[in-house]
């Protein structure tokens, strides 16, 4: 199980988060695939950018003080010790325009695309759950992992086989890839 807290109020909301969280549960993945690997908690964050043994969400101007690139919309960042994941942050980039819905990419009257908090969180969730994407290692599936934003919003065939693949270890706080 991994517990992630949840400070998204800010912008958009948890609500976006807690559905891309539910659409990897009811896909079964962890150790157990009891429908219940990830676990929101709401109430801040204990500071995203340190080893504090707390996975968090929440928004960000900056990758832990490090600009982010011009077209990154989040990173998630994993702290391992002993080949063991103690902990998963991940941060919106907070200087990006955000909203939360279904369908194909949207578009502002500029042209710019609307990013969508759950397609991506949907993404990120993936990396915290230990899958890479699958379109920089040379394969070309529909697959919400893949490492550009598009009309994938909801999980695909080749994301669930991956994360039921991932080679998963109980640890004394839950269950983490190795």
């Amino acid at each position: 199980r991994r517990t992630m807290n949840l400070a998204m109020q800010a912008l958009v909301g948890n609500q976006p988060v807690s559905n891309a969280m539910a659409q990897w549960n009811q896909v079964g993945i962890g150790p157990g695939q009891d429908h219940a690997f990830f676990v929101g908690l709401t109430g801040g964050t204990a500071g995203s950018c340190g080893r504090n043994q707390v996975n968090e969400v929440t928004w960000s101007g900056t990758n832990c003080g490090m600009a982010f690139g011009g077209s990154t919309l989040a990173v998630t960042t994993s702290w391992s010790s002993s080949g063991k994941v103690i902990e998963v942050d991940i941060l919106f980039n907070n200087t990006k325009s955000w909203s939360s819905y279904d369908g194909p990419v949207r578009y502002n009257p500029n042209g710019t695309s609307i990013n969508d908090l759950t397609r991506v969180a949907l993404h990120e969730l993936g990396h915290a759950a230990g899958l890479d994407h699958p379109d920089q290692a040379g394969q070309s599936v529909s697959s919400v992992m893949n490492s550009q934003i598009s009309n994938t919003y909801t999980l695909q065939a080749d994301d669930i086989a991956g994360a039921h693949a991932v080679a998963w270890q109980s640890t004394g706080g839950g269950s983490t890839p190795v």
